[in-house]
């Protein structure tokens, strides 16, 4: 187990030189929702601000969530409980509840989980990136 005595500590993909303490790859994403608010800006064809906007107060890169429609919670959920689910296709998929949910909710907002690899770090990229291609 991580912090046991004796266990050797994690390594972390260097980022820039530095070599965070922690899993920052979705944090670290967030150069991406810069990336491509910038390239919706510079347009050869003209600039979309509607595009841009929507990365700008949505992100997609970074904190990537699905929004849920659910029957009344018959209790709280907390921030960063791990739930499973299926996919439209029946896969499995893992998340963690994105804040603080309380009992009788209709709304539940999972994030997707992250990996250690900046590569790879989630699957799924929404928010103001919804219909969105980087090129």
């Amino acid at each position: 187990a991580p912090g046991a005595p004796g266990a050797a500590p994690k390594l972390w993909e260097p980022i820039a030189g530095y070599i965070p303490g922690s899993q920052v790859t979705d944090h670290n994403a967030l150069d991406l929702d810069q990336e491509d608010f910038e390239h919706e800006l510079n347009e050869e064809d003209g600039a979309n601000f509607v595009a841009a906007k929507e990365i700008y107060e949505l992100g997609g890169n970074s904190k990537s969530y699905a929004e849920f429609t659910v029957p009344p919670l018959a209790a709280p959920l907390a921030k960063g409980l791990r739930v499973t689910g299926a996919t439209a296709s029946g896969s499995e998929v893992t998340g963690y509840v994105y804040e603080d949910t309380a009992q009788s909710a209709v709304v539940l907002r999972v994030q997707y989980a992250t990996s250690d690899s900046q590569a790879n770090y989630v699957g799924c990229r929404v928010g103001g990136l919804e219909g969105y291609h980087r090129t």
